[in-house]
């Protein structure tokens, strides 16, 4: 009897390595979140138009949410651990987004909309391997 109980006591501990390795699993996301790339295209599109606009706060307002989502889009690849060149793409990203934000800064509009080209010009690049078809 004295064999069961100790079985019985010792069960949940083996269990839990398999128990901790099942939940991360589970919570490792395989694809990344649609809101946060859509949030991303948004102010992709409205920061043209800003640029456009010479709107110096708007459009530096979109250029500082696009750096926070591109953060957050290069944390997720680089937890995937399998796409570096998503990596390299969203750091790419984030030095155009950065830039941006300099440009308009000191008012160079025309310069920002030409680096703001570049980065849908990245972001597509990285669309166009990862980006699954709807």
């Amino acid at each position: 009897m004295s064999n069961q109980l100790s079985w019985r006591r010792r069960a949940p501990w083996l269990l839990l390595p398999a128990l901790c390795w099942a939940g991360v699993a589970l919570t490792a996301p395989d694809a990344i979140d649609s809101d946060l790339m859509q949030a991303l295209e948004d102010h992709n599109t409205e920061l043209a138009s800003n640029l456009a606009q010479a709107d110096a706060k708007a459009a530096d307002t979109n250029a500082a949410e696009m750096l926070k989502l591109l953060q957050q889009v290069q944390a997720f690849y680089t937890a995937r651990g399998d796409a570096p060149d998503a990596v390299a793409v969203s750091a790419q990203g984030l030095q155009l987004a950065a830039r941006i934000r300099q440009q308009v800064a000191t008012r160079q509009f025309e310069a920002a909309a030409g680096t703001a080209t570049d980065l849908s010009r990245s972001c597509k690049s990285c669309h166009n391997v990862y980006k699954k078809p709807r």
